[in-house]
């Protein structure tokens, strides 16, 4: 009686083996078809990883150009403002504000057209001043 208990307690076990090896070999061929696939997705971040640190090269070498002429453009501003900063009221250079040309042509203003804008009374304000100076500027540059 023993012996058959024996054997059918080995039978089971053997049931219980062969079961779980055909569960495994379906895990395993399950795990080589997906070797493929994890093949093609390491060599995609292989090849995305190469790309993303030429990137980051060209990205270094554009950072380092333009580190350099944004340094010389700040030597360049630094000048200018030590150069502008010589400058006070009393020995700036005039400057005349920008004017921008008509699309028409000027008319023609005279010497005795210009000569008449007073230059008494009223007249001595800024912007008389700045009148007949145009005027005059214009009757220099207009035919005789």
């Amino acid at each position: 009686m023993t012996s058959i208990a024996v054997d059918i307690l080995v039978c089971i076990l053997l049931v219980v083996t062969i079961g779980y090896c055909s569960v495994l070999n379906r895990r395993l061929k399950r795990l080589r078809d997906e070797e493929s696939i994890m093949r093609a997705t390491v060599q995609e971040m292989v090849n995305t990883s190469a790309l993303a640190d030429r990137a980051l090269k060209d990205l270094r070498t554009m950072a380092e150009t333009t580190d350099a002429t944004l340094h010389s453009r700040i030597i360049e501003a630094e000048k200018l403002a030590k150069y502008l900063a010589g400058f006070t009221p009393s020995n700036a250079p005039s400057v005349e504000p920008a004017v921008m040309q008509p699309a028409i042509p000027e008319p023609h203003i005279g010497h005795e057209l210009a000569n008449t804008i007073p230059s008494q009374g009223r007249g001595n304000s800024p912007i008389f001043a700045n009148l007949r100076a145009s005027a005059q500027r214009l009757s220099a540059r207009a035919p005789q």
